[in-house]
């Protein structure tokens, strides 16, 4: 039997030193932090393995030596049953939507964030990143325009140095147009199967039903430029990792993003598996280690810029 008492979406939290729970004296080491926000079906613990092993990489690198990087990531709100009520068996309870979805990441974000800083005796996160993974790198740039417009920045996310994005596998163009969104928009014209679309939309997409809208038109073009002008580095902002062949994602939108990327000065890293790395790369060991390893090079190529 489901409880009624509403439990916070289960999170996974993999720190620099798991024993280090308090401050150490005289500790100079940057910190930063890299936020990860899911993709189907919206549920942390499919994940874990791969961000266990990108911590193994991290502490081993010798590039990283010199900042002290924490590793997070959440379920999607509304995605398990303790984390709302009533539960999925129930006929009136439909997922959250996308808006929802990205406000609530926002918020966490910044409460990480704070959080942190408090335990920390102050030393908060100088730098954090957010890496998303299928609809969740959707996520993560929505999250990054709203916070580089700043006139819509809230009092509450002013403290969040959002530097970066990991984008992987990303669904930033129309989903409907790929070989499951297609798939999906025909189930929809059989009858009655309209009025249970978003059982439906769950169920393949692993998401919410407005992911079959997801466009990238909606952002500014600055917003695909360097992590911040004048800082040290010159970092790319977003770095991308896209399947050769990825069924969430249609080739031509996606080679013609690609290209309007490169068109405006190329400052978007973007990667494109030469391989067999499936969408859900989460899944097998042998595809997210290599997946991990991509996540480290780009982390490395920040922090050299720095040095």
């Amino acid at each position: 039997m489901v409880s009624s008492e509403i439990q916070p979406p289960r999170s996974i939290f993999l720190r620099h030193r798991e024993d280090e729970l308090a401050p150490r004296e005289n500790d100079s080491r940057r910190r930063a932090l890299i936020y990860f926000i899911c993709g189907n079906p919206g549920l942390i613990e499919f994940y874990e393995g791969f961000l266990a092993q990108l911590r193994q990489l991290i502490s081993g690198s010798a590039s990283m030596e010199g900042v002290e990087v924490d590793l997070y990531g959440r379920n999607l709100v509304g995605f398990d049953d303790e984390d709302h009520f009533p539960p999925f068996s129930a006929p009136d309870n439909v997922p959250l939507d996308l808006e929802r979805q990205i406000c609530s990441v926002y918020e966490n974000v910044a409460e990480v964030v704070r959080d942190e800083a408090k335990r920390k005796g102050g030393k908060g996160y100088g730098d954090v990143i957010l890496m998303g993974h299928s609809v969740g790198a959707y996520i993560a740039t929505e999250v990054m325009h709203r916070h580089l417009r700043e006139e819509e920045r809230e009092g509450w996310a002013r403290h969040v140095r959002l530097r970066h994005g990991f984008l992987l596998f990303p669904t930033l163009t129309h989903i409907a147009a790929s070989p499951s969104g297609r798939r999906m928009q025909l189930l929809r014209q059989v009858p009655l199967m309209d009025s249970y679309f978003h059982v439906l939309a769950r169920s393949l997409l692993g998401v919410i039903p407005e992911a079959a809208t997801i466009r990238e038109e909606v952002w500014e073009e600055r917003l695909w430029g360097m992590a911040e002008e004048g800082e040290e580095g010159g970092a790319p902002r977003f770095f991308i990792l896209y399947g050769k062949e990825d069924h969430w994602v249609a080739n031509h939108l996606r080679d013609e993003f690609i290209a309007r990327r490169r068109k405006d000065g190329g400052e978007t890293r973007i990667e494109v598996d030469e391989g067999d790395l499936p969408h859900a790369f989460c899944l097998k060991e042998e595809d997210y280690k290599q997946v991990a390893e991509t996540v480290l090079d780009w982390l490395e190529e920040i922090e050299d810029g720095r040095a």
